[in-house]
């Protein structure tokens, strides 16, 4: 059985995007998890997977690393459609996704484990018009032009 840890390995080797999440609260930059895109090219569609450490939870880092990761992938990939599957009792990761501009469009039942017990998983989606506020992207290739 393939782990989310696997499929970051083997596709972090393919060339689709993927970014290193950096909790700067401390003295240093620490790395605290990964975020990345699987795109279908033929689509113009990407699955966003993203992995937050212990040590990187509960300081909104999983929203902002969302965030940003979408804006990429609308803006420099130009994805028309990005996906995602979470556990349903992950509700600090539902929101987080939802604030990035995720939306729900269906359960998987009974697909999942938590803390041993047998869960659903949700899947989400957003198009760039659910893209809330200012794209950070878009910003820093105007300033730079």
């Amino acid at each position: 059985m393939q782990t989310r840890a696997d499929v970051f390995d083997g596709q972090s080797r393919s060339g689709n995007p993927y970014f290193t999440i950096y909790d700067v609260t401390g003295d240093a930059p620490t790395p605290v998890g990964i975020s990345l895109i699987l795109v279908d090219n033929r689509t113009h569609t990407g699955e966003l997977i993203i992995t937050l450490g212990a040590e990187g939870r509960g300081k909104r880092l999983g929203a902002e690393a969302t965030r940003l990761t979408v804006d990429y992938g609308f803006h420099i990939t130009n994805l028309r459609n990005i996906w995602l599957s979470v556990l349903a009792p992950n509700t600090a990761g539902i929101r987080a996704y939802e604030q990035a501009g995720f939306k729900t469009i269906g359960r998987r039942r009974n697909s999942g484990h938590w803390l041993g017990e047998i869960v659903d998983h949700v899947f989400m989606d957003t198009i760039p018009d659910d893209f809330p506020g200012t794209s950070v992207v878009k910003s820093m290739i105007e300033s730079t032009s």
